[in-house]
């Protein structure tokens, strides 16, 4: 069966644009906010993010203080989501480049058979870049959800948590404010579901044609007995 080159198509455009979500989702701060409600100062948000906190106000005054910690001193939640963002990024990068020259449009040297292998290869790297993306998105949001829903771990913010373990963190990540849900998650499970939709169409696109060219070659083989038994055979034999 050969390569379905519009499902290639599709699932190679779903991958990229899962790549481009899921950078945004990297780079955004908006990945937790202050719950503003009850608040006598409501014209003041807060939001954080993998990398920086941020503070607005309605008059148009924002500031953003970068995170000093890289890895150690940082909290065990924050320090998981940039792990599975970052490598999430890594799959997705690496398996839309690779699934370029699986594309059957793409006219190589490459035989149905191999393009077929690399898209299957490719749609495999985009699974688990999605995978790792909806794992850190969903463990923050957890955590955001925890701290929201009990007040005693709200004095240490992700220090008081079930993030950080008993781990000892910096005070900069200390907050009493209540956080709710920021609008970089909701791209990060948006970027999980294009990315998974996109790894499916890309294996599925190329899956029945990975060994296709073998079975016809062992099928082949099989009727074909060379020249010595063409020699072997009487003259007129049909």
């Amino acid at each position: 069966m050969p390569i379905n080159s519009t499902l290639q198509v599709a699932g190679f455009c779903l991958a990229v644009l899962a790549l481009i979500m899921a950078m945004v989702t990297c780079m955004e701060p908006h990945w937790k906010q202050n719950d503003r409600s009850g608040q006598v100062m409501e014209n003041i948000r807060r939001f954080e993010g993998l990398w920086e906190k941020c503070t607005s106000s309605a008059v148009g005054i924002n500031a953003c203080d970068q995170f000093d910690h890289f890895i150690i001193g940082l909290p065990r939640l924050l320090l998981a989501g940039r792990f599975f963002t970052c490598f999430g990024i890594v799959f997705l990068g690496f398996g839309a480049l690779i699934n370029i020259f699986g594309l059957s449009c793409i006219q190589t040297s490459q035989t149905d058979q191999m393009k077929a292998k690399v898209s299957v290869g490719a749609g495999f790297l985009v699974l688990l870049g999605s995978v790792s993306i909806g794992i850190a998105v969903s463990w923050y949001a957890a955590e955001v959800a925890q701290t929201w829903g009990n007040p005693m771990l709200m004095q240490g913010g992700f220090g008081g948590g079930v993030g950080t373990g008993g781990r000892m963190v910096s005070n900069e990540y200390l907050s009493n404010d209540r956080y709710v849900l920021g609008w970089a998650l909701f791209i990060g499970w948006g970027a999980m579901a294009v990315g998974l939709a996109g790894a499916i169409l890309g294996i599925c696109s190329s899956w029945s044609a990975m060994n296709e060219d073998d079975g016809a070659d062992d099928y082949n083989m099989g009727y074909d007995k060379g020249p010595a038994y063409d020699a072997g055979r009487p003259n007129g034999y049909v």
